[in-house]
């Protein structure tokens, strides 16, 4: 079972919303006229399971989110501190501010 997560719910906003969802599923087993009041607990106790593993896939998932885009953080830094973000990187390849060929070459366009 794929769950599609929506980022733009915090963990505790999307436990509270089962925790509200297994509290109503509970009221509506107990009204249920064919059910004993152990299957509805049973039943509930179910529901309530699904809700606590689908909040751990959700924060697995949360917690690899906020480590990829802490290595996006930590590569764009690096790249930063080299002088490839702004422009001000200094090249060791030919005519890179010798004067020699292919200083200022703009590769033949005019």
């Amino acid at each position: 079972m794929e769950n599609n997560i929506n980022w733009h719910v915090s963990y505790e906003e999307a436990e509270a919303s089962i925790h509200n969802a297994v509290n109503s599923y509970y009221i509506h087993n107990l009204n249920n006229n064919e059910l004993t009041q152990e299957e509805a607990i049973q039943l509930t106790a179910d529901y309530a399971e699904k809700g606590l593993e689908y909040l751990d896939e959700f924060q697995q998932a949360e917690n690899a989110q906020m480590e990829q885009n802490g290595a996006v953080t930590e590569a764009v830094n690096g790249i930063e501190g080299t002088g490839i973000a702004d422009g001000t990187a200094a090249s060791d390849g030919p005519g890179a501010g010798d004067g020699g060929p292919g200083a200022g070459d703009d590769g033949g366009i005019e």
